[in-house]
């Protein structure tokens, strides 16, 4: 019971200290992509709101609003009324992988 419980703790402090580091180096429509996939459906449809992914980053809708624009810009996300889809999964992530990378952030 005691090592279920450790792990547990240990995989939430896990998961808080990561949130915590994308807080302070990650721009907001970098967060705003990690979270996009993390709602994801295997159509690559998000599952939430513009006010639910605000309140999750933390942020204002009208900054939640400029970074779904961004991605949409980057050609990565395309919005319809009420709905974020992903054009490609693999392609979202393979540039959030570059972009979460130290030397990427260090350039910018």
């Amino acid at each position: 019971m005691s090592v279920f419980l450790l792990s547990s703790i240990g995989l939430k402090l896990h998961i808080a200290l990561e949130r915590l580091d994308d807080i302070q180096r990650l721009p907001t429509y970098i967060r705003l992509a990690k979270l996009l996939l993390q709602h994801t459906d295997e159509q690559g449809r998000v599952g939430l709101r513009q006010k639910d992914l605000a309140e999750q980053l933390g942020i204002t809708v009208l900054c939640c609003h400029k970074s779904i624009k961004k991605l949409a810009v980057l050609s990565l996300i395309e919005t319809a009324y009420g709905a974020i889809n992903i054009k490609n999964v693999s392609d979202l992530t393979l540039w959030l992988k570059e972009k979460m990378s130290l030397g990427h952030l260090l350039k910018s």
